[in-house]
């Protein structure tokens, strides 16, 4: 165990975490079917590992993070707001939430986007091919008027359908009711894991209506916290980047990639400014891995989920993954 750089600076929220060992997290788990608010897919064991990250980042070690657990984004706000929790992860960027509960968010952890599923028989393989075809969401959803928005500004001329509940529409999905189903990638990807081979003859649309981020949301009164909290999630890219990973951060060697030092923590001015540990995120990474170690297995290629890395690859490699550098 080692302790984080005293910083006299510093707010209310990191001083109390600091004092207690312990990072409060607070994640939003699969809501009820009732709830037309929170329409992502269950992303709670991915946003659990973004808390492990947060706590290795803090305090070097595993097991020095607390996780709570929401039923919708706006329980998880409100407690951050009352400081029940330290921060929210897993939250849509919202101004109205974000004045009512006086929050600050990180940049994108992950990009949910508007996504169409559709029935192979159908030979939709486009959102073109959507013309003429019934496709379902959730009455009184942003899944229904972004839907409606995105393909009208195509002008494609589709038939709605829209169900009151979530589990009467999947039912529709099944049945074949729904020749195509819009609905947020993730949610998607649990639905096909949840049913299996009822939604073999399924495929997802690689294009998307609209981006639906999700962030990590907290407290306004601490930007020393919140700084913090904004250098982990960009240093979980820039580790992928660098080829930091669970494997070899431990017994990284400088190899000489001015980048990979400001990282590595070899020019200790990022980690200074923040009150860490001039290493820490090699020992986070040991921890947890970077980025892509992450999405893999929680909801990835290796997950239940099976999602592609599509825009939360890196920039490098075509996705919206540009984190801010770390130096």
């Amino acid at each position: 165990m080692f302790l984080v750089a005293s910083n006299a600076e510093a707010g209310d929220v990191l001083s109390r975490i600091r004092a207690a060992g312990t990072l409060r997290c607070g994640v939003v788990a699969e809501p009820e079917d009732w709830n037309k608010v929170q329409l992502h897919g269950n992303m709670a064991v991915f946003d659990g590992e973004i808390c492990r990250a947060l706590g290795a980042a803090l305090f070097g070690r595993d097991k020095a993070v607390a996780i709570s657990s929401f039923n919708v984004e706006e329980e998880a706000l409100q407690a951050v707001h009352a400081g029940k929790i330290d921060v929210a992860v897993g939250v849509t960027p919202n101004v109205s939430a974000r004045a009512r509960n006086q929050v600050q968010y990180s940049p994108p952890l992950f990009f949910d986007t508007l996504s169409v599923i559709v029935h192979r028989v159908f030979n939709i393989k486009t959102f073109a091919d959507l013309a003429g075809k019934k496709l379902c969401a959730v009455d009184g959803t942003d899944s229904e008027a972004l839907t409606e928005w995105a393909l009208a500004a195509r002008h494609i001329k589709f038939i709605p359908f829209m169900f009151q509940e979530q589990g009467e529409m999947e039912d529709g999905l099944l049945t074949k009711h729904c020749q195509a189903l819009a609905a947020p990638l993730s949610k998607l990807g649990q639905m096909r894991a949840t049913y299996g081979a009822r939604l073999a003859d399924t495929a997802i649309l690689p294009d998307a209506l609209a981006l639906l981020p999700l962030n990590a949301a907290s407290a306004t009164t601490d930007p020393d916290f919140a700084a913090i909290v904004d250098a982990t999630v960009a240093a979980l890219a820039q580790a992928e980047e660098a080829g930091f990973t669970m494997a070899n951060a431990a017994g990284w060697k400088d190899d000489g990639n001015v980048a990979h030092e400001r990282l590595a923590g070899i020019d200790p001015s990022a980690a200074n400014a923040l009150g860490l540990p001039k290493d820490w995120v090699l020992r986070m990474v040991a921890i947890v891995g970077n980025y892509g170690e992450i999405y893999d297995r929680t909801v990835g290629t290796a997950s239940p989920l099976g999602l592609p890395r599509g825009l939360n690859a890196l920039w490098t490699n075509g996705g919206l993954l540009a984190p801010d550098p770390v130096r």
